[in-house]
């Protein structure tokens, strides 16, 4: 079962298990540095087993499942033991290149799991020319909107299949300068929601309220992001797009974003087991 886990019993855990199995699958892709700004702020539940090591972040919501597994069985055993009946569901991304992908999101399904959305990645290199300008009525969300943006991501979005973040990560993006609004009539109508490492910008949430879509806010909010690109000398930006919106994903291909390949299974798990389990 789950144990509370520190960060240094977490990575103490992971050298271990990479010196006993030099091949083995994992969806934990982000660096020690990474880690305890990303993971460690939130409660954190850590199970070792033969050939598997689970890390289950909490958040309102939902547990996030990381792990680290010998193979598909070990993984599939220790699940199964990890993911009981519990106060919240469980949501576990499975992130790589098809078939494998695939592959490991079917045997999620047959343990209990099912796909509650299927992502695919674009990249988008921007190309600005220095004397550049952009007119928009866009600006940095201000600290005081952190609920009513919440309250817009959690309208157009779904909470476990999109991760919504919660309203401190809100607060702390907001601070980061790393979301972005279009006001209209005294109220927010659009919201970019993004985090920027260095030159890459990973666009999260893009929304405009539905009040407001016949109104070219999307084109007035595409000026401000390039905007930004621009004074944060950005050189690549990625977004996750629902692969069931061929419509969206066609849309932006036709402005430049392309597909490289990597695909997100996001499963999830209700916090109830079915009977027959």
């Amino acid at each position: 079962m789950f144990d509370p886990a520190t960060f240094e019993q977490f990575m103490g855990a992971v050298v271990a298990f990479k010196d006993t199995y030099k091949k083995h699958l994992t969806n934990l892709f982000i660096t020690a540095d990474e880690l305890p700004r990303k993971v460690f702020f939130k409660k954190c539940f850590l199970m070792v087993r033969e050939g598997c090591l689970l890390l289950a972040v909490q958040s309102d919501a939902y547990f996030q499942i990381y792990y680290y597994a010998r193979d598909l069985n070990a993984l599939g055993e220790a699940l199964n033991i990890g993911t009981g009946s519990c106060s919240l569901p469980f949501i576990c991304d499975i992130i790589g290149r098809e078939p494998e992908t695939e592959k490991t999101a079917s045997f999620l399904e047959e343990n209990g799991f099912t796909v509650r959305q299927k992502l695919v990645r674009l990249i988008f290199k921007p190309e600005i020319s220095p004397d550049k300008k952009f007119a928009h009525p866009g600006e940095y969300a201000a600290k005081g909107d952190a609920r009513e943006i919440q309250e817009i991501l959690l309208k157009n979005f779904d909470v476990y299949g999109s991760q919504l973040p919660e309203i401190g990560k809100i607060q702390e993006n907001i601070a980061k300068n790393q979301v972005a609004v279009i006001r209209k009539s005294g109220e927010i109508a659009a919201v970019e929601y993004f985090e920027i490492n260095g030159k890459s910008l990973r666009k999260w949430f893009s929304v405009v309220a539905e009040n407001y879509r016949s109104k070219f806010v999307y084109f007035e909010m595409k000026q401000f992001l390039f905007a930004i690109y621009k004074e944060k000398n950005i050189r690549k930006v990625i977004s996750w797009r629902d692969e069931s919106n061929q419509r969206l994903i066609e849309a932006c291909k036709k402005e430049g974003e392309k597909p490289d390949g990597l695909v997100d299974y996001v499963m999830f798990r209700s916090k109830e087991r079915p009977a027959h389990e």
